[in-house]
């Protein structure tokens, strides 16, 4: 039997891969630079989800495991860097942001691609077409 940080580790695994595959059966995904991130409850590691994995694709096992300084400390692939800067600063800054979601919907995506130059904003697209 595994020790009470293994069980909490699994159980974080679970929830945060089960979350994705919610969001993408609602379908609140976009392409594959969408992100959730997990704080562990030691306030230290966190997981995130791997680049290039559909949001339908992310399970318990292929979550990474990160540190604070981008350590991959448990899992394969690499992960995308803005999900890393934003996620890590957020979770870091505030204790209670266990959870946090970044998903571009395709209304997010419009809602960028209409912003007004005029606001000093540069118009973007969440998507590469």
């Amino acid at each position: 039997m595994g020790s009470m940080d293994d069980l909490e580790v699994a159980a974080a695994r679970i929830d945060l891969a089960a979350a994705f595959r919610l969001a993408a059966r609602m379908d609140l995904h976009e392409g594959v630079c969408n992100h959730f991130s997990l704080m562990l409850p030691d306030g230290k590691r966190f997981f995130l989800n791997r680049y290039g994995l559909h949001w339908s694709e992310v399970s318990a096992s292929n979550l990474l495991m990160l540190d604070a300084e981008g350590n991959v400390l448990h899992g394969e692939g690499g992960y995308e860097k803005t999900a890393f800067f934003i996620h890590s600063r957020i979770h870091l800054a505030n204790s209670r942001a266990a959870c946090v979601t970044s998903p571009m919907t395709t209304r997010t995506t419009a809602s960028w691609r209409t912003t007004p130059r005029a606001t000093g904003w540069r118009a973007c697209s969440a998507t590469s077409g």
